[in-house]
């Protein structure tokens, strides 16, 4: 999930002031009213969200929530990260959903299952954790020639050029 300032299309440490010009160019252009009728109900969304991040870090108080929330899920993810077992994806039985996607899985030692789909690898997905217990993998999987010098070994693909397996 994209994080305010992402939405935004800003840094960080952006200013209050780059805060607001950002937010006030996109909502010009995302505008509901602005399209009158021809938006799609993706552009709606994508409005509503811009509005939600705009909220978030609109004055300083909500942003120092905001920012504290962040840095709490980040840290967060990197202890999942930190105790996720690497388990390579040529390991994981392989599907075909009813929708046409790949779906790998992997049983969890609770008897429970990690399902990975081409998507969330499309999205870049560093872990998987299980919705029964405690326990995370990580799936490897080896990256495109595109990505060998922009990404870290054996975590991220190019989507549509293939998946390859270690």
């Amino acid at each position: 999930m994209a994080t305010a300032y992402e939405l935004l299309g800003v840094p960080r440490d952006a200013s209050s002031d780059e805060l607001r010009r950002a937010y006030h160019r996109l909502a010009r252009e995302q505008h509901p009213d602005r399209a009158a009728g021809s938006l799609s109900r993706a552009a709606s969304v994508d409005f509503v969200a811009l509005q939600e991040a705009w909220e978030a870090v609109r004055d300083p108080e909500a942003r120092r929530l905001y920012d504290a929330s962040l840095r709490a899920d980040e840290a967060a993810a990197a202890r999942v990260r930190a105790r996720a077992a690497p388990v390579d994806l040529g390991e994981m039985d392989y599907a075909e959903g009813s929708d046409g996607q790949g779906v790998w899985s992997y049983a969890c030692r609770c008897g429970a299952a990690f399902e990975l789909t081409e998507q969330m690898l499309c999205a870049g997905i560093e872990t998987l954790e299980c919705s029964c217990c405690s326990l995370a993998i990580r799936p490897l999987y080896a990256r495109a020639a595109e990505d060998e010098e922009r990404h870290a070994p054996e975590t991220s693909m190019h989507c549509g050029a293939g998946i390859e397996t270690r």
